[in-house]
């Protein structure tokens, strides 16, 4: 695999096969044209090549270990099944071209889109066209490919692992097994909620989901209003609660952090409520325009599965990466699963909780 760098990526450009990825001598000699590393992610090398009319984002893992390989292929995989099945959708970033063999993903863009900014958390008109761009994208995405017979051919199907009755006992296995008191405690709690967690209805295969909603996987067109959701790598088909739940996990992260605020460090614990609240209400009124007002019933199962994603988030990290992390956002909500409350309970909580003075 020839790993990209900023020297090397006009070279690998304009000697491309594909004709709409190959800019040729042209855009250098008029000037318009600038190669940047665009930033680096986890995984990924990513490089934003500006046109004149036009900018190509590179994508290519930062090295050559399978689960990186995996995760690219799994984004090219997603885009091709678009292709392939003659699917368009705006709200999606647009595919180019895949090499397969350097792992490297091209996409195109127009000038007027860009990143969107931590301030939109904190920003009252920013976060309410946020609200309102993430939860169509989402609603529309969910909605086109629910029950989509053809899905299990092309996506894995993801179950998180504490609620499949197989996995769950050899990951509190796992945990048992630490020297970490806190993961052991945690190993503990999840064995004594059992019932609880086993209630939550998980809807296998439901629909496309994309599993890693956070703001930075958006890009916005400011003269437009117009959102796109990016990096597909963990596409993979379930039940479609959980690209609202990954977004909410987050966001209650930063109420219960360990020291300054990840995500702004200007937006309160108050702030943070209502913006879990207003964008679980949105997509359900999106998602489900016929069935009325947002049910307890569903905030209660997107509550429940936060608790889910933070506990597993947590887990994981301290498993695979020794990384020990995030447990006090797990501490500090276990109060959602610690005993079979009612549907109207979760409202209530929501409320109590924007309510208080901070």
């Amino acid at each position: 695999m020839w790993l990209l760098t900023g020297y090397s990526i006009f070279q690998y450009m304009i000697n491309h096969p594909k004709e709409t990825i190959n800019i040729g001598y042209e855009s250098l000699q008029d000037g318009n044209l600038e190669i940047n590393e665009y930033f680096k992610s986890s995984r990924n090398n990513i490089f934003k090549v500006v046109l004149k009319d036009k900018v190509l984002i590179l994508k290519q893992p930062d090295n050559d270990e399978k689960s990186y390989i995996e995760t690219i292929e799994n984004e090219a995989n997603f885009y091709s099944f678009l292709r392939e099945e003659n699917i368009l959708l705006d709200s999606v970033g647009e595919f180019k071209h895949f090499d397969s063999e350097n792992k490297i993903l091209i996409q195109e863009s127009s000038l007027k889109y860009d990143s969107i900014e931590s301030d939109t958390l904190t920003d009252k008109e920013k976060i309410s066209k946020f609200i309102e761009g993430v939860t169509h994208i989402l609603s529309q995405i969910h909605d086109r490919f629910e029950n989509n017979e053809k899905l299990p051919s092309y996506f894995d199907t993801f179950k998180p692992t504490l609620l499949d009755k197989y996995k769950r006992p050899l990951l509190l296995e796992d945990m048992k097994k630490s020297r970490n008191k806190s993961l052991k405690d945690l190993a503990n709690k999840i064995e004594s909620i059992k019932d609880i967690i086993e209630s939550i209805e998980w809807i296998d295969n439901e629909t496309i989901i994309h599993r890693d909603i956070r703001y930075q996987n958006f890009i916005y067109n400011s003269s437009e209003s117009k959102f796109k959701l990016i990096d597909w790598e963990m596409a993979a088909t379930g039940d479609s609660c959980w690209d609202i739940v990954t977004f909410c996990s987050i966001i209650f992260k930063s109420i219960a952090p360990i020291g300054p605020n990840s995500l702004n460090t200007l937006l309160t614990p108050k702030n943070a409520y209502i913006i879990i609240k207003r964008i679980i209400e949105a997509y359900y009124i999106k998602r489900y325009p016929d069935k009325g007002p947002l049910p307890a019933s569903f905030l209660k199962k997107v509550l429940r599965l936060c608790e889910i994603n933070l506990m597993e988030t947590y887990i994981k990290a301290f498993l695979n990466r020794g990384i020990d992390e995030g447990y006090f956002a797990v501490k500090k909500f276990t109060e959602l699963l610690d005993t079979s409350y009612s549907d109207n309970f979760y409202l209530t909580y929501l409320n109590n909780k924007i309510n208080e003075s901070y």
